[in-house]
């Protein structure tokens, strides 16, 4: 499990025992040091990436930083630091796409949404949203083969499936 900070401008790897049914710190990273940087949001992808969002507390800005998770397996892991967007709109929260090769970013105090490339966080795109603070966004996929079929429904019966009806339901009732 992976758990951003706020104010502590940090993230942690949480592990699960089972034994006590809690969870014990493995490692953690401070993002920066620097005063009135807050955690926003935080993804990790299904091969370990880490992408964090930081927030600026009080001018509307932030940026996002893509992180490798590297386990040493002496007790002090790493995070090396793979891409950073530069320093842009308050990015509120992020989601990933289905395919993992997006991120897409709400920035509330900017009143848009960005879409960046997970490779180097190299922006693909955005708009606008005008008067209203986005904060969740999330990317929608059409099915790749068409809709099934919707069965045929037969409005006129043929006389001899009306008589075949009316046999069956003489049986019915007469047994």
């Amino acid at each position: 499990m992976f758990v951003l900070g706020e104010y502590n401008c940090s993230f942690a790897v949480l592990a699960y025992n089972e034994k006590t049914h809690g969870f014990t710190e493995v490692a953690s990273h401070q993002i920066t040091k620097e005063a009135n940087w807050t955690g926003g949001d935080v993804l990790v992808n299904m091969h370990g990436e880490i992408f964090v969002s930081v927030r600026h507390t009080f001018n509307e800005s932030g940026w996002i930083v893509k992180y490798e998770y590297v386990p040493t397996g002496k007790g002090e892991d790493e995070f090396k630091e793979v891409a950073k967007t530069e320093v842009g709109d308050f990015p509120t929260r992020m989601s990933m796409s289905l395919d993992e090769q997006r991120l897409i970013v709400c920035n509330n105090g900017g009143h848009s949404v960005e879409v960046l490339s997970a490779h180097d966080l190299k922006k693909e795109g955005g708009f606008r949203t005008g008067h209203m603070f986005p904060l969740f966004a999330y990317e929608m996929h059409r099915h790749p083969t068409p809709p099934p079929q919707q069965p045929q429904v037969q409005e006129e019966f043929s006389e001899e499936m009306i008589a075949e009806i009316a046999m069956m339901a003489e049986e019915l009732f007469l047994s």
